[in-house]
């Protein structure tokens, strides 16, 4: 089948998202038929800041918040709070 196509020239195929689910078996799919298909993702593997600066943004935001965990400030109380309901709670009957 490898040179089955009109004029004799050798079958070609390619695989877009090989790593995903469905390019390994059409990969698979592929290589029962006698093919060798090109594999192609699209994996960016570029540095990039945008990683760098939502970290730095969130860290920021959630600093102050975290200073106030050991004194059980307003928002730590009120989770502290309601795990303490919830877990006390009956769970209905099913």
């Amino acid at each position: 089948m490898n040179r089955l196509l009109a004029g004799g020239e050798p079958c070609r195929a390619i695989v877009i998202g090989a790593l995903g689910r469905c390019g390994h078996g059409a990969e698979r799919a592929l290589h029962a038929a006698g093919l060798d298909p090109t594999r192609w993702d699209l994996i960016d593997n570029l540095p990039s800041l945008v990683p760098l600066e939502s970290s730095t943004a969130v860290s920021a935001d959630l600093l102050p918040h975290l200073r106030g965990l050991l004194d059980a400030t307003a928002p730590w109380r009120r989770c502290a709070d309601l795990f303490a309901t919830k877990t006390t709670e009956e769970l209905p009957d099913d």
